[in-house]
C-alpha cells in the first residue's frame, strides 16, 4: 500500500525518502531507532519521513536497546533496526540471534582512513557474521 500522505510526497525526493517508502512497502509498521541528536541528522531527519511514510517511530538512547526491543516486538515478522556507524552496528549483533534488517551508516567513502566520526571498519567485519552485507553508496 503506497501512502497518500501529502507530507510525504512534498518532502524533497532524496535517497531517505525512498528507503522509507520502501520500508513501508514492505510492511515495516514500526521502527525502532536511536534519538534524533545533531551528529546524526543526515540519515536520521527521520521523524518527519516515518511519520509521511506513515511508519510508527520508536526513539531509544541506546543501539543495543534498539536491537532487543526490535527482536522482540516483531518476532516472528521480520524486523528492521537503523542504527549509526561504529558502535551502533556493533551493538545491534546483539540481538537474540534473530533474523534482523540492520540498516546503518557510515562515512563516505572518500573519507575511509582519515580518521572519520566513528570510523571504524564495519563492512569487514560483517562480512561474516551477516547473510547478505551491502555497501550502498
Amino acid at each position: 500500500m503506497v501512502p497518500q500522505h501529502s507530507l510525504f510526497f512534498s518532502l524533497k525526493t532524496r535517497g531517505v525518502n525512498i528507503l522509507f517508502l520502501l520500508l513501508r512497502l514492505r510492511f515495516l509498521e514500526i521502527n525502532f531507532t536511536i534519538k534524533i541528536n545533531i551528529q546524526h541528522v543526515s540519515m536520521f531527519i527521520s521523524y518527519a519521513y516515518h511519520q509521511a511514510a506513515g511508519i510508527k517511530y520508536v526513539g531509544m538512547r541506546n543501539e543495543q536497546a534498539v536491537s532487543l526491543s526490535t527482536v522482540w516486538v516483531f518476532l516472528l515478522p521480520g524486523p528492521v533496526c537503523l542504527v549509526v556507524s561504529g558502535p551502533g552496528l556493533i551493538h545491534a549483533l546483539g540481538g537474540h540471534l534473530m533474523p534482523v534488517i540492520v540498516i546503518g551508516s557510515s562515512s563516505d567513502r572518500n573519507q575511509e582512513t582519515t580518521g572519520a566520526f566513528q570510523e571504524f571498519p564495519q563492512f569487514l567485519l560483517h562480512i561474516e557474521m551477516c547473510k547478505l552485507p551491502l555497501h550502498v553508496s
